[in-house]
Order: structure tokens, then C-alpha cells, then sequence
């Protein structure tokens, strides 16, 4: 799969209720440590899937889609041999499984580790009225913590991938963060969250 086909990889995010954005295909098109394979019928995408080593500590699976007029006719099970024969060698593989892939993974050998859990929540339009005191804007100094606790949770080091989109947050059209509040981060040691404003930005990512 080339960069060239993330506009199919949107399209079937799309039929299968998926969020992923450009930025997040190229986290695993546009490094060196990643890639992904690409199923057509009769040149049409039908299907994908990417993936991402990290270093000596696992390789991440993704984007494991199939359009959903191409279910259950093996092509996810060819994107996975594909995707498998390209991680040879790789010690440990992880994935996120939605409820429909689960099937699929099961043969493969994965097992469940944790569950994953998805929410939506429906805010107010406007400046949010209370504030807690442990929350502010978050700043170019903060991110050192940040990626130490994300490789403490997260198991890998990770912050060549997240830097770039913190960063673009950080100063959004010339302005700091604590001009446009798009990001805020939490400080109760030793917990820190982040997150984005879903004004300014559709997705956190990753």
C-alpha cells in the first residue's frame, strides 16, 4: 500500500463507521518502521491493512478493513497472511480488535489482553464554565512528562509519532496553546491525560 491510496483507506473507514484521518495513515505509510498491504478486486480496493514496528519492543497491527460487500470471502484472512509475512521475525504483534475482527484475530494465534472501550460524549457549544485547578494549557516544556508516562502505559517509545501532531497543536496558525486552548493537560502525579479540543481539531491522535 502507497501513500497514494489513503483516499481508498478513508473510503472504507467511512463504510465501516471509522474516524482515522489522513494523518493517521501516514504513521504507518510515510515511516520507515511501517507499511501496509492493499486488496483490489478487479482493481477496485476492497481492503487493507497497515503496520508499525516498534523497535525491539512489538509491531502494531491497523486499518484492518474489508468493504463490507467483500465480507467474509477470505480477504481478510489474506491481509493478514500478507501483513504477518511482512512482521516475520517480529517477536510480538498487537492489535486493537473491534467486536467484528475478533473472529479473525482468534485465528491467528492473538489473544485478548485488555478490552477496548469506545465512547461519545455531546458538550455544550462555547467556553467551558468550570475549570478544575489541576488543569491548564499544555506548553513545549510539558512534553518530556507527557512521553515518559505514554512509554510507561503505552509499552514503547512513541514519541517520534506523537511529537508532530502535539507539536502542531502547540502553535496553531502563529498562536500558542494558550491562546486557542486546543490542548489541556491534567496534572495529578502520577496520572496525566490530554486531550484536544474537538472544536479545533475532529480526532487526537493517536
Amino acid at each position: 500500500m502507497q501513500i497514494e491510496d489513503i483516499p481508498a483507506g478513508l473510503r472504507l473507514c467511512r463504510l465501516s463507521g471509522w474516524n482515522q484521518i489522513k494523518d493517521d495513515w501516514l504513521a504507518f505509510l510515510d515511516s520507515p518502521d511501517g507499511g501496509g498491504r492493499l486488496a483490489e478486486r478487479e482493481s477496485v480496493p476492497i481492503g487493507t491493512t497497515t503496520f508499525l514496528r516498534y523497535g525491539g519492543c512489538f509491531s502494531w497491527l491497523s486499518m484492518m478493513l474489508v468493504h463490507p460487500r467483500a465480507r467474509h470471502a477470505g480477504v481478510g484472512r489474506q491481509l493478514m497472511d500478507a501483513a504477518l509475512d511482512a512482521l516475520a521475525g517480529e517477536t510480538c504483534i498487537c492489535l486493537d480488535a473491534t467486536p467484528l475482527g475478533v473472529a479473525l484475530y482468534q485465528r491467528f494465534g492473538f489473544s485478548g489482553e485488555y478490552e477496548l472501550v469506545r465512547g461519545t460524549i455531546m458538550a455544550p457549544s462555547g467556553q467551558v464554565e468550570f475549570v478544575p485547578d489541576n488543569v491548564r494549557p499544555m506548553r513545549a516544556c510539558d512534553l518530556a512528562t507527557v512521553f515518559a508516562r505514554d512509554r510507561q502505559v503505552f509499552g514503547a517509545d512513541r514519541s517520534m509519532l506523537l511529537a508532530p501532531s502535539i507539536s502542531a497543536r502547540l502553535i496553531w496558525r502563529g498562536q500558542s496553546i494558550e491562546a486557542r486552548h486546543s490542548w489541556d493537560i491534567v496534572l495529578d502525579d502520577p496520572a496525566i491525560c490530554t486531550g484536544s479540543s474537538v472544536r479545533l481539531w475532529p480526532k487526537m491522535f493517536p
